[in-house]
């Protein structure tokens, strides 16, 4: 039977034929931002009944996936739908997508006019953006005019965005409330959500803590007695309430001196607005304001103290602070470097800095203090040790690094997967080769009508088996290209402070997450860069 005739037979036809015969494996993406939700047509259901209606109008096309990302901006790209989306292309569970129009792929118009004309079509996608009437298998819908689209949409994000934060400026000015949550003590107004009226369950709470310390208690002893009468603390309550999520809440929740002296300190209590505490310093969002560039509105709302009242508290506060300011030093404080990153292993508390001597300092947990001794024991560790301990950690995380990226360019796991898909790719032409094949062959008489289907059949199977190989092996490359990725930027970003002799506000910012002091200088370090890595008192 002569079967060089078959191998040596081209495909190209059929292989080119296949995909227009296939059913184009359909991703819809739906994207709504915090401003859409606020016009009519542009709803996730709305968007959804768009994509369907258009898809059960057409042939060949097949749902397989739909992609939503809520309450998110086109400005960005770091969105979980739009992430899984690209991970299927890749993987190729799909090889269409389908949007309602241009702008729910994007805002930003290069990176739009990117993912579109270039990302899409590397990785044979076909695009379709249903109200611009562009799809991308009609090479007369695209160019200049998909550019201007990207160009207005990003126009538009960008006015939006500078037109809402006009509107809250303009707000805050006219002293309504724009917050989530009101200030404890209070609750939004059922008829303005942007005015204040006093909470029958809190604002007894808060006239207590004021009437304690005018009657001379001091901070301590108010914590002690709300604590004692079991009184919900502000961030329970609110969580209480649904104002609050789970991963808001800290270990052993209780009144502590931050909150009654936040209390004691917030004007809102003698009827005025404040707002505009944080903003951009520096060019980094949400930092703390001096209070000279505080918006603050007087006499908005009901107060629960009397102002007078108010003011005077204010003045014993401060001077409560100069008497415990220490003057038996010569210079001021150095920079607190762990300010935000420090917290006790034990109970999770943020650990309190305290000055020894002239050039030393101790971080220790203070909570037993504040809550009682069944709180927490004995946590404390030198800044000095601190230092050194952390140094010791970063060169030994950027040997392992180092190591790891040693390894990864000696045994280039790309490279052979990508190999390996080749070659898995040409068995597939093959295949699809000798498939063809067997028809001119049983209508040339080579073989009998028996041999074609059982040829045929022995054919599709290792065809679907070749596909299957195929598709793991591209996610398999995605997997390798994304960890590659993450390890050569925590490998840079390692290697850049490799060999600093000391640590700065800057450097642990880049590096650190949190740092988990716990007993005996034992330490649990949340690197950015990294997995979780343990270490301790060597």
């Amino acid at each position: 039977m002569p079967r060089t005739s078959r191998k040596n037979s081209t495909a190209s036809t059929k292989v080119l034929e296949i995909p227009n015969r296939q059913a184009y494996r359909v991703g819809a993406y739906v994207r709504l931002s915090a401003e859409d939700k606020r016009k009519e047509g542009d709803s996730i259901e709305t968007q959804k009944a768009i994509i369907n209606t258009f898809i059960d109008e057409q042939e060949g096309f097949e749902l397989l996936e739909t992609y939503i990302d809520s309450g998110l901006s086109g400005q960005s790209f770091e969105r979980p739908g739009f992430s899984r989306m690209l991970a299927d292309m890749e993987s190729g569970k799909i090889n269409c997508c389908i949007t309602k129009d241009l702008s729910r792929i994007g805002r930003n118009a290069i990176d739009t006019g990117y993912y579109i004309e270039k990302h899409f079509p590397t990785h044979d996608i076909r695009f379709i953006a249903i109200n611009d009437s562009y799809d991308s298998a009609n090479g007369s819908s695209g160019g200049i005019v998909v550019s201007l689209k990207n160009l207005i949409n990003e126009t538009y994000a960008l006015d939006i965005g500078r037109k809402t934060s006009a509107t809250k400026q303009l707000q805050i000015r006219e002293g309504a409330f724009i917050g989530k949550v009101p200030p404890y003590g209070y609750m939004k107004n059922p008829e303005n959500k942007r005015k204040l009226s006093r909470d029958e369950e809190t604002a007894p709470i808060v006239v207590q803590i004021y009437d304690m310390f005018m009657a001379g208690s001091s901070i301590r002893e108010i914590t002690d007695e709300l604590n004692k009468q079991q009184t919900l603390p502000p961030l329970l309550y609110f969580h209480s309430k649904g104002w609050a999520s789970d991963k808001d809440l800290r270990r052993n929740s209780c009144w502590n001196r931050s909150a009654v002296t936040g209390i004691l300190k917030n004007q809102v209590y003698c009827g005025d607005m404040v707002q505009g505490k944080r903003g951009v310093v520096n060019g980094v969002k949400n930092k703390d304001l001096p209070k000279s560039q505080w918006v603050i509105v007087e006499n908005t709302h009901s107060p629960l103290i009397n102002r007078d009242v108010y003011f005077k508290i204010q003045d014993v506060l401060a001077e409560n602070i100069l008497k415990r300011t220490p003057s038996r030093f010569s210079t001021p404080a150095s920079e607190n470097i762990f300010l935000g990153k420090l917290v006790c292993g034990h109970c999770g508390y943020a650990m309190s800095r305290r000055r020894s001597y002239e050039n030393t300092y101790q971080f220790a947990c203070i909570s037993k203090h504040i809550m009682g001794k069944h709180v927490c024991g004995s946590v404390r560790i030198s800044e000095k040790k601190l230092r050194t301990m952390l140094l010791a950690m970063l060169e030994k995380q950027a040997e392992v690094f180092a190591d790891k990226q040693k390894i990864k360019n000696h045994d280039h796991p790309q490279e052979k997967a990508k190999s390996e898909l080749l070659d898995i790719q040409a068995k597939i032409g093959r295949n699809q080769g000798f498939l063809k094949g067997l028809y001119e062959s049983l209508m040339t008489g080579d073989i009998t009508a028996d041999e074609y289907k059982e040829l045929k059949t022995s054919y599709e199977s290792k065809l679907e088996a070749l596909a299957n190989q195929e598709r793991q092996l591209r996610i398999e490359i995605v997997k390798q290209r994304t960890a590659e990725s993450v390890c050569q930027r925590a490998n840079s970003t390692i290697s850049a402070f490799r060999g600093i002799e000391d640590l700065t506000s800057a450097a642990l910012d880049i590096l650190i997450e949190q740092i988990c002091i716990f007993e005996s200088n034992q330490l649990q370090v949340h690197f950015k860069f990294a997995n979780e890595t343990e270490g301790g008192d060597e």
